[in-house]
């Protein structure tokens, strides 16, 4: 039977460069916190209720303006905006027309980390049947 005995100074180099890479790992798995979804809203609704065939702003409040915000209904694709300033912020807005009826999961995304790394933050509203007269919008 034979046993191996590694010498302190081997051991306490092995701990340093394992915990170096964990380090490196973390750094370049978390985002940096200069970019990012901060919020998103939906612009409000006529007696605080949205409904379909009727239009709304979805807006994603974001830190950085470098960076396209994607935005989402569940997982159907709305389209991209280019963040906008305001004030001190970065805003990118997008119009949303509800084709259905139920709860709806908005979504706005911005990459932070190419490729795959996102910013991503959500809201729900629920959505009823609509008739959309122009400036009002008759939801029942």
């Amino acid at each position: 039977m034979s046993t191996t005995t590694t010498h302190p100074r081997i051991r306490a180099v092995a701990a340093a460069v394992a915990l170096t890479g964990a380090g490196l790992a973390a750094t370049v798995v978390a985002a940096p916190s200069n970019a990012s979804v901060n919020n998103v809203s939906v612009s409000p609704a006529m007696g605080g209720r949205y409904g379909t065939t009727c239009s709304y702003e979805v807006t994603a409040a974001v830190t950085t303006k470098n960076r396209m915000v994607r935005f989402y209904e569940g997982a159907t694709y709305l389209g991209s905006v280019t963040p906008h300033q305001e004030g001190a912020t970065y805003k990118a807005t997008i119009t949303w027309t509800p084709s259905s009826t139920g709860s709806k999961v908005i979504k706005a995304r911005q990459l932070v980390i190419p490729p795959s790394f996102y910013s991503t933050r959500t809201t729900t509203v629920t959505v009823g049947n609509g008739l959309n007269l122009g400036s009002v919008c008759l939801v029942s």
